[in-house]
Formats: structure tokens, C-alpha cells, sequence
């Protein structure tokens, strides 16, 4: 374990992480292809030509074939259906950018960063587990009790009731356990976890921060320690009476397959102080600050995500780009080509040290 956690590190100290790549190789197999996922930095505006955005650079450095479902003007929730809709393969790669819209949007308001971290620790984890390591809520070996639909949040994924009383019941192997759930804004729902008849308490489905999109529903990782190693069943039971809870997936983390998944999370880029002034009414609340708030709970997340196994690492891309210097475009927002090529660097720079 705790080579996973040295490597969720690489990069993600106070340097500029924005160095070349090393002669000696691979420090694990990369594979012939990735996915990336993010915002309009992870589309390439502000570069020049589309072979100057960084997530291309990246991957002609590892002679990967890229699939890049990045959109602009998302932020995380908007992103995780996208991510949701993965069947992870245990030879993927997966990398983002992460934060950024989010940093504009919520700045330093503690709800909207600890949104923002609970959704991206399910997210990251559900990237980092291959599909045999994982439980969906959909699959046949889950055995219900009460009304359950297709959840409004992650149809094809997830369940969803209002019932209460209603349960969902499933085993996994591991000292460790993962449920994944959805959260509503402006919800109400509710519901308890018990382990083995032991009861470990009772989480919200209710979001209290929404993307500027206005979508919904954000996802949250609820982690389940200290159990004895072996098999575990666990019941989910609503126990809210007027509003939904989002029942999604879930995992046991022993034993995890040998082959799986690297999931390479760079952090959120800081703006100069006019960049940060622009995007009102939604956009114009970052600043260094925010971002050193974000940067934080990105790392957090990382470290947590190695730290149970997973091929998780944190690239510091914000040490490496200087937004008061030509690698900002010139719409102050996106990194030029200067700034890209110094993003996919800090990236290429971790994935093969």
C-alpha cells in the first residue's frame, strides 16, 4: 500500500512538476489507449491547433489512441454521467484536469468544496476500479425489498426510492468497503448502512450545491473501514418517508484484481487576478486561495484512493503553469500553447517516472 501512496504524491509537492520525462521508462504499463474527461482547457481552446492541446500532446508522447469526452463549460457533476457510463477495462487509462470550473464557481465556500471532493473521490474511484471489481446497484446479484426505480441521476448505473423501509442488499469481500450514492439538490432523502447487522450510520441525499448548469445530482463515496477481511453483507435501508435516495454502485476492496486501471488527476490551474474577475455571474469567484483549497481536496482524494490500492496519482499542472505569463491565452481564461505543453509535461512527467 504504501508504494501506491508514495506514487499518488509524485508531483504534488511544492515544485513546479513541470519537468521532461525520464530516459528510464514506464513506471507501469501504459497501455495503447486512455480517455481524458474535463472542461474546455481538456477540449483545447486556447491552443492554436488541435495538436497543441494538451491532452493530444500527452498522448502522442505514450502512442496512445485518445478518446476525449470533455466538453466545454462543465463542471464535475456535469462530467460524471460521462464517467458513470465507462466499463472500466483493467488495462485503462484515465486522465483529467480537474477542478477548474468549480474553483470559478464556488471559490472558497466550504459547501460547495466539500461537494465538490465527495464527488470526485466516487468519481476518480469508480475510474479506478475495473468493471469485475464493482457491484452496480442494476446487477442481478443485489436483492431488494420495496419500491425501487432506474435512478433520475444515473439511469443505466443506478436505483433510486422513496419507500421507506425499502432496502438493497448485497455482499462484497474486503476490510474495506465502498458505496456509491447520489445526492439531490434540495433534497431530503435518507438512508441508514449496516455491515453484518451492525449498523454504521445514517447519510443525507441531499446536495447543497449545484453546478451552474443546474443539473441535479452529484455523486458521493461513502468508505467503510476497520472490518475484519472476508466476505461482508451489507443493507442499505431508506429511511427517509417523502424523498429519493440514489443507490449506485459499490465494492469491497480485497482482493483486488492485480491489473488495474491508472487514473491520473492533475489539479486545478490558477488564473491571474483579471482571468479570475471574468465570468459573471456564475464564474468570477475564484482566486488563489480557492484554488489552494481545491488543490488541497484534490490531493486528499488521491492519497485516499492510493492509499486503499488504487492506481491513483496526483499531477501538480497548476505548479506548472504561470498564468501571469504567456502560458494564459490571451482571453486570460485558457493556456496558450506555451501553457499546454507545460500541462501535458507535469502529466507526462508523472506517468513516467
Amino acid at each position: 500500500m504504501s508504494a501506491f501512496l508514495l506514487l499518488s504524491c509524485l508531483g504534488c509537492g511544492g515544485g513546479g512538476g513541470g519537468g521532461g520525462t525520464t530516459a528510464a521508462g514506464p513506471a507501469r504499463n501504459l497501455g495503447t489507449r486512455a480517455t481524458c474527461f474535463g472542461d474546455s482547457i481538456t477540449v483545447g481552446v486556447g491552443a492554436t491547433d488541435n495538436q497543441s492541446a494538451y491532452a493530444n500532446v500527452i498522448a502522442r508522447r505514450n502512442g496512445w489512441t485518445l478518446t476525449n469526452r470533455a466538453q466545454s463549460g462543465m463542471e464535475l457533476a456535469d462530467q460524471v454521467p460521462l464517467m458513470y457510463s465507462e466499463s472500466v477495462a483493467a488495462d485503462a487509462n484515465y486522465f483529467t484536469l480537474a477542478g477548474f470550473n468549480d474553483m470559478r464557481q464556488f471559490g472558497t465556500d466550504n459547501e460547495g468544496i466539500s461537494t465538490y471532493r465527495n464527488g470526485l473521490f466516487a468519481a476518480m474511484a469508480w475510474l479506478a476500479l475495473p468493471e469485475a471489481a464493482k457491484t452496480r446497484a442494476t446487477a442481478d446479484n443485489v436483492a431488494y425489498t420495496g419500491l425501487w426505480d432506474p435512478s433520475p441521476a444515473y439511469a443505466a448505473l443506478g436505483k433510486s426510492s422513496a419507500q421507506q423501509g425499502a432496502t438493497a442488499a448485497f455482499s462484497v469481500d474486503g476490510s474495506v468497503i465502498y458505496v456509491g450514492a447520489a445526492a439531490r439538490f434540495g433534497g431530503s432523502g435518507a438512508f441508514s448502512l449496516a455491515v453484518d447487522n451492525v449498523d454504521r450510520g445514517t447519510w443525507s441525499a441531499n446536495a447543497s450545491r449545484a453546478p451552474a448548469s443546474g443539473f441535479p445530482y452529484v455523486p458521493f463515496l461513502i468508505r467503510l473501514t476497520g472490518l475484519s477481511p472476508g466476505r461482508h453483507t451489507v443493507v442499505l435501508t431508506v429511511t427517509s418517508a417523502a424523498d429519493n435516495v440514489f443507490f449506485d454502485w459499490a465494492a469491497g476492496l480485497g482482493p483486488l484484481p492485480e491489473a488495474r486501471p491508472f487514473v491520473y488527476v492533475g489539479n486545478t490551474l490558477r488564473m491571474s487576478a483579471a482571468g479570475y474577475a471574468l465570468g459573471s455571474p456564475d464564474w468570477n469567484r475564484g482566486s488563489d486561495a480557492a484554488v489552494a483549497l481545491f488543490n488541497a481536496a484534490i490531493r486528499d482524494v488521491c492519497d485516499t484512493l492510493a492509499a486503499d490500492g488504487m492506481n491513483v496519482l496526483c499531477v501538480d499542472a497548476s505548479a506548472a503553469y504561470d498564468p501571469d505569463t504567456a502560458d494564459a491565452s490571451p482571453d486570460r481564461v485558457h493556456p496558450s500553447d506555451q501553457g499546454m505543453a507545460k500541462i501535458a509535461a507535469a502529466f507526462i512527467a508523472a506517468m513516467w517516472r
